[in-house]
């Protein structure tokens, strides 16, 4: 039935039969629904037409709303929304979806050329990140905080990213929306990958697209002395294994954008020796497989085939898988020539 449908026929019945049904229909929903859909509306209620008119139509005060908003994120980060304490009351605590949405919809609001225009942007790249830590760490309800606010990770990345360099193409922006795309946590429904594809998107000229990989690689040569750093201490940190992992991931992800952008730039044989100067150590022919992933995603057949065979001239052994792959493109070539 359509929503008009149901409301019609939800009149006929009584309040206490209209309970049991919506109890009913309450034990069909996954949990992670009922957590993060559900509970909060049952809690907290809907707030009626008049209420979110007024809300929409009032003025944003932008100091006070700053102010609300790192308080929020500071209280968020110290799990004041998810584990029990003295400052945020219980029944509020499940509200934290619908301020977020409410304050994203609000710096959205900020026009470009506006005096807290960039002010905005930071604090959405504020909210950007606390939801990314949100995804390793239990700071909410949920496991997967950019569904509960209805929004998918990349589209709140593209929205941060192209309002931020809405302010200048310089080095802090670039460098900034590069962490936020390769050192963040990530929602069940996204990759890396999907946010390298939002970045890429925005450069629509060269000089931008220059000023993406110049900052990409600045970044992957300071991990990569912090990694070989860690390496030659003598005496180790308690720490130290976590930090070499990081690291490690943090030169994996950088690779891999700055493989997909030289790519994308039909400079394809430097994608490929500057991911193989960069790779972490591991098996090569994972190595392989990893580089073969990235140029299936933001190249082409011909692309994908150059790579591989520098794989051979390696002397690496392609996984069936890949050989398989290979041979149909391959014969895929022969067939488009003879025709």
């Amino acid at each position: 039935m359509k929503v008009g449908e149901v409301r019609e026929k939800l009149k006929e019945y009584d309040q206490a039969e209209l309970i049991e049904m919506f109890v009913a229909a309450y034990k069909l929903l996954p949990k992670y629904v009922k957590e993060t859909e559900m509970d909060p509306v049952i809690l907290a209620g809907l707030p009626s037409r008049e209420e979110r008119k007024a809300k929409q139509d009032a003025p944003v005060d932008f100091e006070a709303l700053e102010a609300e908003i790192l308080e929020f994120v500071e209280d968020a980060y110290q799990q004041n929304y998810f584990a029990p304490n003295r400052k945020i009351p219980k029944s509020k605590r499940p509200k934290w979806r619908f301020m977020v949405k409410d304050y994203i919809k609000k710096l959205q609001k900020v026009p470009e050329g506006d005096e807290h225009f960039e002010r905005s942007c930071e604090l959405l790249l504020k909210l950007y990140s606390m939801l990314c830590h949100g995804c390793n760490s239990y700071i909410f309800s949920t496991d997967d905080p950019f569904r509960s606010v209805g929004m998918t990770q990349p589209e709140l990345y593209h929205l941060v990213a192209a309002r931020t360099f809405q302010t200048g193409w310089t080095e802090k922006n670039a460098r900034e929306m590069i962490k936020a795309a390769a050192f963040c946590g990530l929602s069940r429904e996204c990759l890396h990958e999907d946010l390298y594809m939002e970045l890429i998107g925005l450069l629509k000229i060269p000089d931008t697209k220059d000023l993406i990989i110049e900052q990409t690689e600045l970044l992957l040569r300071e991990e990569a002395e912090k990694l070989a750093e860690l390496k030659r201490q003598k005496k180790r940190a308690y720490d130290s294994g976590y930090r070499e992992f990081e690291y490690g991931e943090n030169i994996e992800e950088l690779n891999e954008l700055i493989t997909g952008l030289y790519v994308t730039m039909r400079e394809t044989e430097k994608a490929i020796r500057s991911f193989w100067k960069y790779t972490k150590e591991r098996e090569r022919e994972v190595s392989l497989y990893v580089l073969l992933r990235v140029i299936d995603r933001f190249g082409d057949d011909a692309d994908w085939k150059l790579a591989y065979e520098d794989g051979l001239k390696r002397k690496i052994k392609p996984r069936k898988l890949l050989q398989e792959i290979y041979h149909d493109l391959c014969e895929k070539d022969a067939e488009e020539k003879t025709e």
